[in-house]
């Protein structure tokens, strides 16, 4: 066979070979998103002939900037994908040179370099084993090394690393096995095919090489090996001809990949959001439920996280290219989830509630999804949108349909067992934690009273007799009984704004007459009165919750607590149309009710606070504070 006949087939297998290289590497990148072949075959090219022109590897870190600047995952997905493809021919490799060694080739500088790679290989597979073993402190360890530098760093150093040991784990659990060795097997095939014809090459031009020896040059170098080709130009153009016309194929490969396809590593969009999970991973609390997190959520993307006053967690997600409500809760809470689906279930022709598209309940964790109907947006949102007007027009019909339609349901008496059960459960068990589990809280509770913002604020031991139990029963001994929906903040009723002209015809079939929708009942109340739905809706215009949940930092000097909390001339004037609407609507022994069930609602929101964060909890004790000041003065003016 003629010289340049064996050199063509030494060039066109090994251009099959990292063809198959490059689709074995894009189906570990097909855990996660759709694997771009052009981008990754022209990344392998283009890494591959760094290698051979350059020591140490560069290659392989070109290979992964190239690659991860196109993935929706990023570079901590090219890292995991080279490290698992580099370790796999790592292990091809040693076992071929093993091979060839059992079967006749005594060469010392082979034996040598076969030695290498099993080194290698038992090393990298220790460290592994002792990163799963001692997972706990390693992570211990990470975190410790971010903290060091500022906020952006220390973010990138968790986010990658999580990312890269994500990549693995899910790698591991997904990746189709039987194709992947299809793959490798072909490769090699190809490799050993196009390392015969170039020997044959060689040994014609008065080079006595076998292919075990190209073998040896190739994956030994000229570090190890006996033989040194790199200065011959036939050797070099058979090196980088296949690579050169491997990246020429790759710019062939038009097709468009958007990021928008696939999933991400960690679910979240939100910056603030990934930094906070990252945190809770790294300090390695709630493994079971950091874990389900994850189950729950891996198919879809979390757009924002809705305010939240208790364990059970809102978020909005994108799905399919559709946008829902999701909520999901852990272990307890999980069962108190379970009957709020319930709920929605029975009362959806009652009231507007959306329907459950999906629910899921397995083990220690339970959610369900909610579709979210186009031209929507929280009230809080529409509240900073739109003339007050318009927002106390949807408040309006909300007061109304419940008035008419919910709160007509199942009506009763009060019963004073549930009030006692009530004033044990939500006041009495959430002081006592409040004094017990908040330092900061504590410490402050040493004042009579204290410096907020510069101005003076009675502290929590100055509301003794207003919340104490008699004074309780004799506020909610009048309250009666019905179905309420729970939880009626601002973020959980949801309107549906005009359509644009265009789309109004087809909106018109979804809409209706319908200006709002409700989300996220909650029926664990104990003590279930209308003045809960009431004072919730107080809760977010009088105490201006959903703001305060937006404050990032706050200081704490003796009793002295500053912190910046953003104003809403909006919220100012919604909640004076709102108390108008009390007012007019409500006896005062009823207002009175109405304004202590507010308190409440802050004294039940607290620990879930401070479990969270517990110098930021002070922000929302604070906000107690101030209702507890004018829930005393309006008892005094009675």
């Amino acid at each position: 066979m003629t010289v340049i006949f064996l050199f063509s087939i030494a060039v066109i297998s090994m251009v099959f070979g990292l063809l198959c290289k490059s689709q074995r590497w894009g189906l570990l990148i097909s855990v996660y998103e759709p694997a771009q072949k052009g981008n990754l075959l022209g990344a392998l090219s283009i890494g591959h002939i760094l290698n051979v022109l350059l020591p140490f590897r560069v290659g392989d870190v070109v290979r992964i900037v190239l690659s991860g600047k196109k993935l929706k995952n990023g570079y901590p997905l090219s890292i995991a994908t080279v490290i698992v493809d580099l370790y796999v021919d790592l292990v091809c490799v040693g076992g071929f040179l093993w091979l060839m060694i059992f079967t006749g080739n005594d060469k010392a500088s082979f034996f040598y370099i076969a030695s290498l790679y099993f080194l290698l290989i038992v090393f990298i597979a220790s460290i592994t084993f002792f990163c799963i073993i001692f997972r706990t402190k390693l992570k211990k360890i990470i975190q410790r090394v971010a903290s060091v530098f500022n906020q952006k760093i220390e973010f990138d150093i968790l986010y990658v690393t999580f990312l890269t040991i994500g990549s693995f784990k899910d790698i591991a659990k997904n990746i189709d096995i039987s194709k992947f060795i299809t793959l490798t097997i072909k490769m090699w095939i190809g490799y050993g095919l196009s390392y015969a014809a170039i020997a044959a090459v060689l040994q014609r031009q008065g080079i006595n090489l076998q292919t075990a020896d190209v073998f040896e040059i190739i994956f030994g170098g000229s570090t190890f090996s006996n033989d040194d080709l790199s200065s011959i130009p036939l050797f070099m153009s058979y090196l980088l001809l296949p690579l050169s016309i491997s990246w020429i194929y790759s710019k062939m490969d038009r097709k468009l990949y958007l990021k928008e396809d696939g999933k991400l590593a960690l679910p979240q969009l939100n910056k603030t959001d990934r930094a906070a999970f990252l945190k809770t991973y790294y300090s390695d609390q709630d493994r079971l439920n950091l874990k389900s997190y994850l189950e729950i959520n891996k198919e879809v993307t979390i757009v924002s996280q809705n305010f939240s006053g208790s364990n059970a967690t809102t978020v909005t997600i994108l799905k399919d290219h559709q946008m829902f409500y999701r909520k999901y809760a852990f272990d307890s809470d999980a069962k108190k989830l379970t009957e709020q689906i319930t709920w929605i279930e029975k009362h959806k022709e009652t009231i507007h509630l959306p329907p459950i598209t999906n629910t899921k309940k397995i083990n220690n964790y339970v959610f369900y999804d909610m579709p979210l109907l186009p031209n929507c947006i929280s009230l809080f949102k529409y509240i900073h949108t739109v003339p007050v007007e318009k927002s106390w027009e949807i408040l309006v019909a909300v007061l109304s349909d419940l008035k008419n339609n919910l709160h007509t349901q199942d009506c009763r008496i009060c019963d004073f067992s549930m009030i006692d059960l009530y004033i044990e459960n939500k006041v009495n068990l959430n002081l006592n934690f409040i004094r017990e589990k908040s330092k900061y809280i504590c410490d402050l509770e040493k004042y009579d009273s204290l410096s907020v913002n510069g101005k003076e604020t009675p502290t929590l031991k100055n509301y003794t007799e207003i919340l104490s139990q008699d004074n309780l029963r004799k506020v909610f001994e009048k309250d009666h009984y019905s179905e309420i929906h729970g939880d009626l903040t601002v973020e959980n009723i949801v309107c549906i704004r005009e359509p644009e002209v265009e789309s109004k015809q087809a909106a018109i079939q979804v809409f209706k007459s319908l200006k709002y929708y409700l989300i996220d009942p909650n029926g664990g109340n104990i003590h279930d009165s209308p003045n809960l739905d009431y004072s919730k809706l107080l809760q977010s215009l009088h105490g201006n919750y959903e703001l305060l949940t937006m404050v990032e930092s706050i200081d704490i000097e003796k009793n002295s607590v500053q912190f910046f909390s953003p104003s809403a001339d909006n919220y100012q004037k919604l909640y004076s149309k709102y108390r108008n609407y009390l007012n007019e609507n409500f006896t005062s022994e009823q207002l009175l009710s109405i304004y202590y069930h507010e308190a409440i609602h802050w004294l039940r929101l607290l620990p879930y606070r401070i479990n969270k964060d517990e110098k930021m909890a002070v922000i929302f004790y604070v906000g107690l504070l101030e209702i507890l000041r004018d829930l005393k003065r309006m008892s005094n003016e009675r």
